[in-house]
């Protein structure tokens, strides 16, 4: 009897201590706790760390760091081969990339969290990872922002956590870490149209002030200021300027200031770029503009 009791004892002091762990708050970053309406899904194990923002699960998924994006060899403008990029085995951001997310869930147990889409194009989960670390719980894309190991960015119907990982971006970015003291990802003028054109189909930052704002009937389109000369058209739009674009339903939904309102303000913009009348970057959600002035 006294041995049962004594069990029961050691039993009912395992518990406690693992509720202290849990619920101390020293040790979470759980997918609650960040606030931005993430469901919890499944704990599994990390068989494969692909690269800096992808992973393969040991029940054979592949996972994508939704919000975290790391570098890749076709950000080295400049520096390109005939497949049209560096190859990933020498592009030093890359690796160090892989190697941060290595360190950190090679071969752990991590868990999962979603929000919005679940999958991409290419058939890979879209999920936010956090990693036991001690008694403290990590957050993923947090700690691969908070290090310069990836920026931030959003997916279509995939924004969530963007606001955090943008400020954990800003103070990396501020701190020179990781690939931010490299060359090939610092914040571009918007004012050199010209250059922007180079980057054509790459994540980029960049920031200029606005000249000129205009609506379609789906789309609005400000022209930012150029230092290039170009002639503006009759009804004041810069030809050839950098330019970006959001619909009016991500408008209406994220609440986006009035164009009109953003003319002569410094703006701070992130996406990929791309190419009609001159390049421009698309909003996917509102996190991807900031005042910056």
């Amino acid at each position: 009897m006294r041995q049962m009791r004594r069990a029961r004892c050691q039993g009912l002091l395992v518990l406690v201590l693992a509720a202290m762990t849990f619920c101390s708050p020293a040790s979470s970053q759980s997918a609650i706790d960040l606030n931005c309406g993430l469901e919890p899904g499944p704990r599994r194990a990390v068989s494969e760390v692909i690269d800096g923002d992808t992973l393969r699960l040991d029940d054979g998924k592949v996972i994508r760091l939704v919000g975290a994006l790391a570098p890749r060899g076709r950000d080295a403008v400049g520096r390109i081969n005939t497949s049209g990029h560096v190859p990933y085995s020498s592009w030093p951001p890359a690796l160090a990339a892989r190697a941060a997310l290595l360190k950190l869930v090679g071969g752990q147990s991590v868990a999962l969290a979603f929000a919005g889409r679940r999958v991409d194009r290419y058939d890979r989960v879209l999920a936010h990872l956090f990693v036991s670390e001690g008694t403290n719980t990590v957050w993923v894309q947090g700690r691969m922002l908070d290090t310069g190991h990836a920026r931030a960015y959003a997916l279509p119907d995939s924004d969530s956590c963007l606001a955090e990982l943008v400020t954990r971006e800003a103070a990396a970015r501020k701190a020179g870490a990781g690939l931010w003291a490299h060359a090939a990802y610092q914040i571009r003028p918007a004012d050199r149209p010209t250059e922007l054109a180079l980057f054509v189909n790459t994540f980029q930052l960049v920031r200029g002030q606005i000249a000129h704002a205009r609506r379609s009937r789906r789309l609005t389109i400000v022209d930012l200021a150029s230092s290039e000369g170009r002639p503006a058209g009759n009804d004041g739009r810069l030809r050839g300027a950098f330019r970006i674009v959001w619909t009016h339903t991500l408008a209406r939904r994220a609440g986006l200031p009035r164009a009109t309102d953003l003319i002569g303000r410094t703006v701070l913009v992130r996406g990929w770029i791309t190419a009609r009348r001159g390049p421009e970057i698309t909003l996917i959600a509102a996190g991807d503009l900031a005042i910056d002035d």
